[in-house]
C-alpha cells in the first residue's frame, strides 16, 4: 500500500511539472552540484522527532522527481519501480541551456548514471550533438537541425524519433525487451574454476521472453577485477596465477540491473 501511494505521488508530481515553466531555487541548484543524493542526505533532524522523520522522505521524493540542472543541461532521473525500492536507473535530458555549438552528452556526468533518453526540443541552437551509446531513445525533434553523431544501432524511425536496437538472431530487440543478461558457460553457482594456463571463451546471452540469444562482443562489455589473476581480451579469459577474480558483463547500452557477475577461481 505504501509503495502504491508513493508511485501515485511520483506520477502526480511529474504530470504537474511543465519543463519550460520550472524555476530552480538556490537550494535546488546547490543540490544539483553535489553527487547523487540519497534519502539519508535529507534526514537533517538529529533528534529524529516525528516531523523530522516524515519530512525527509518527502524532500527526497521531490528531489528524485523534479527537474535538475547541471553543466548547461536540464534533466530528469529515470526511475525503476519494479522492485521493492524505487531506484534511479539513468538520465533523461530535457533541454540544453548552454551556448556551445558542439555538445557531448557525456559531459553531463552524474555519479556515472547512464544517459538513456533525450526529450523533444532538447537541442534548438546547437550544430552538432555527440550521443553516447548508452542512449536508447530520442524523441522526435530532439536535436532540431543539428548534426547527430551516434551509434549505428540508434536508428532514426519514420516519425523522426530514434530507437536503439540490438540485433539478435536477425531480430530487432529494444533494450527494454531484454529481461536479463546471463552467462552461458557451464558454471556452478556463478563460479568457474580454471587451472593455471587454461583459457575459456565467455558466453553471454540475452533473455528475451522465454528465449535466450547469444550476444556478440560488440553488444556486451566485460570488466575484470584482477588482471593479475586472469587476463581478459576479446571475450577470452586466461588463468594466470592462483587466486580469485570477478568478471562483470553488461550490455553496451548500460542497462542497469541487466548484467551478470562471474567469479573465476584459478587453482
Amino acid at each position: 500500500m505504501k509503495k502504491t501511494l508513493l508511485l501515485m505521488t511520483v506520477a502526480l508530481f511529474l504530470s504537474q511539472s511543465p519543463i519550460k515553466a520550472y524555476e530552480f531555487t538556490d537550494r535546488e541548484l546547490r543540490e544539483d552540484q553535489m553527487s547523487l543524493l540519497t534519502e539519508d542526505d535529507f534526514d537533517y533532524d538529529i533528534e529524529k522527532n516525528d516531523e523530522g522523520n516524515r519530512q525527509a522522505p518527502r524532500d527526497y521524493l521531490r528531489y528524485i522527481t523534479r527537474l535538475h540542472q547541471r553543466n548547461g543541461f536540464e534533466y530528469r532521473f529515470i526511475l525503476d519501480d519494479s522492485s521493492k525500492h524505487i531506484t534511479i536507473t539513468g538520465i533523461s535530458i530535457t533541454r540544453y541551456l548552454g551556448t556551445s555549438k558542439t555538445v557531448k552528452l557525456s559531459s553531463l556526468n552524474i555519479s556515472d548514471l547512464p544517459i538513456k533518453k533525450v526529450e523533444a526540443k532538447a537541442f534548438t541552437k546547437t550544430t552538432k550533438v555527440i550521443v553516447p551509446e548508452s542512449v536508447t531513445y530520442c524523441a522526435k525533434g530532439a536535436f532540431g537541425k543539428a548534426k547527430v553523431i551516434k551509434d549505428k544501432n540508434l536508428i532514426k524511425l519514420k516519425n523522426g524519433a530514434y530507437q536503439y536496437y540490438y540485433r539478435l538472431a536477425q531480430k530487432r530487440v529494444t533494450p527494454a525487451m531484454i529481461k536479463s543478461v546471463v552467462n552461458g558457460n557451464k558454471v556452478i553457482k556463478n563460479t568457474l574454476t580454471l587451472s593455471k594456463g587454461k583459457s575459456i571463451r565467455l558466453i553471454s546471452q540475452a533473455q528475451v521472453g522465454k528465449k535466450r540469444y547469444a550476444l556478440s562482443l560488440s553488444q556486451i562489455r566485460y570488466t575484470n577485477s584482477d588482471p593479475q589473476i586472469v587476463s581478459l581480451k576479446n571475450g577470452m579469459v586466461k588463468a594466470k596465477k592462483k587466486g580469485t577474480a570477478t568478471i562483470n558483463a553488461e550490455l553496451v547500452t548500460n542497462e542497469m540491473n541487466k548484467y551478470y557477475t562471474l567469479t573465476i577461481k584459478v587453482k
